[in-house]
């Protein structure tokens, strides 16, 4: 059934322009919506992570057992959790780290790089809540276990795959993280071929049934066209190095993409078109070096080293994060893992375990789209960007949802496909007051905020039939046109 609560929207007088954003007096965008498919992916496709350097001190600053972040995960499901990031290759999983003196090569080169242990109390905590909410942990293995003759050293991985096994959760496993960068971390380096030779070492542990994705290599360089671009970068040719002897053993191939370095970031570089051209151009890399292999982006933010204090936690970064969404989702990516669900400037939820922005964002992504990707094409200026997929299986079956960006400082006119003009629902997304760097998000003009530790029911505004729709400047909305649906969304897959 369609809801009816109607709620005013303004469509002007928002958001004074922002220093190095796109400035556009304003005017129309066709919007045309394809009728075949551009990929279908996985339920799970917008998942998240919890940083294991946060178990390192047993928890203290994340309450697994809160019934607040139970809610507030539920309302992701259903959902990937990684645990995994730089303090991987240091965790040493209920084993005392003496044992591993002469072979954990996690040096002190770079600060809190030093071996842990993650105790039996700490991982009893995190299998409690992955099992309570019905996750699907994405466990990422120590792999700078290294014995003498630089072998990986697989005892504690095997601890830990039976100890996962006894305990029947659903696991997806990675080794290593961002080994192509190994080097600057923790002055130590393992070749692309070892790493290979590794990865089939532990294919053999896990058995053929158990999924197995990596090698989880970070920020591959881009430049010129998208279907010529680079395999000499490092990134790139740490994959070809990699690929010819692990790729048979993947279930995916795992890449890590952050547009840029959130100590120097500024308001600017949230809305700027150069940034939000990068990710469709570094799929295009990973998948020229991949050949046909399912591509996951397994960590992902808007900027790395922590995100940016007072930008990443913030209204404005959502448009990055709607963007990438629907950039993955169109260019062929099964599943995008944000870093991450709490923790550092970019956690979807604050310290106070509140929702930031990108909760909403997100919350709202799980509530209206579907796995089934439409091509779209829009035409006008580029700071007009819509998304749109197959409705979720909750909404009526004909139904198209979209999500809509305008990073301009004016309001756009969007001319509606034929298809889309028999009007549906719309959530429309405003920062308070006009403030991009406002921790809060307006929907449909009312502050989105939890009720009594709850999600609450969020406000929609009904889309009369049109030839056309308004976008407010730096708004960002979603829609569910009603009997939009193409064919191709009908068909049993």
């Amino acid at each position: 059934m369609w809801m009816c609560v109607l709620v005013v929207v303004a469509t002007a007088g928002f958001c004074p322009a922002v220093a190095g954003a796109r400035e556009h007096a304003g005017g129309t965008s066709k919007v045309r919506l394809h009728r075949k498919l551009a990929n279908i992916v996985r339920d799970d496709f917008l998942s998240f992570a919890i940083d294991d350097g946060i178990a390192k001190k047993d928890w203290e600053h994340l309450d697994l057992s809160s019934e607040r972040l139970k809610s507030l995960v539920r309302g992701l499901l259903p959902a990937v959790l990684r645990f995994g990031g730089t303090q991987a290759d240091c965790l040493i999983f209920q084993q005392d780290v003496s044992l591993f003196r002469g072979t954990a090569k996690c040096a002190p080169f770079q600060k809190e790089t030093t071996p842990f242990q993650l105790t039996a109390e700490s991982w009893s905590q995190l299998s409690e809540f992955v099992s309570s909410l019905n996750l699907t942990l994405l466990f990422d293995l120590n792999a700078l276990l290294r014995d003498p003759d630089g072998r990986w050293n697989g005892t504690n991985a095997g601890k830990v795959v039976s100890t996962l096994a006894e305990e029947g959760l659903s696991v997806v496993w990675q080794l290593g993280n961002e080994p192509n960068s190994y080097q600057h971390k923790f002055n130590y380096s393992v070749a692309p071929e070892t790493l290979a030779a590794d990865f089939l070492r532990l294919r053999q542990l896990l058995g053929p049934a158990a999924q197995l994705v990596g090698p989880d290599v970070n920020r591959p360089k881009v430049k010129g066209q998208l279907e010529q671009q680079p395999v000499d970068m490092p990134a790139q040719l740490y994959l070809q190095g990699f690929l010819p002897t692990a790729g048979a053993a993947l279930n995916a191939v795992t890449f890590h993409q952050y547009y840029f370095d959130g100590r120097t970031a500024t308001v600017a570089d949230f809305t700027d078109l150069r940034h939000l051209a990068v990710l469709q151009r570094q799929i295009a890399a990973v998948r020229r070096v991949a050949a046909g292999a399912a591509i996951w982006l397994s960590e992902t933010g808007s900027a790395w080293g922590g995100g940016a204090p007072g930008l990443s936690d913030a209204y404005l970064a959502g448009f990055l994060w709607l963007d990438k969404l629907g950039v993955a989702a169109r260019q062929g990516v099964q599943l995008v893992v944000r870093q991450a669900l709490y923790g550092g400037h970019y956690g979807l939820l604050n310290a106070e375990m509140r929702p930031n922005p990108d909760y909403w964002l997100s919350y709202l992504y799980k509530l209206v789209m579907g796995p089934r990707v439409l091509k779209v094409r829009v035409s006008g200026p580029e700071t007009v960007r819509m998304y749109c997929h197959c409705g979720h299986r909750y909404l009526p079956h004909d139904s198209v949802s979209c999500f809509t960006l305008n990073l301009g400082n004016a309001p756009e006119k969007v001319r509606l496909d034929s298809s889309m003009q028999e009007g549906g629902i719309q959530y429309m997304l405003t920062p308070p007051n006009g403030n991009l760097t406002s921790r809060g998000i307006l929907c449909n003009g009312q502050l989105l905020q939890l009720e009594q530790d709850r999600l609450p029911a969020m406000p929609v505004a009904l889309l009369e039939p049109s030839t056309s729709l308004t976008l407010p400047a730096y708004s960002m909305a979603f829609q569910v046109f009603r009997r939009a649906a193409p064919r191709s969304c009908l068909l049993e897959v």
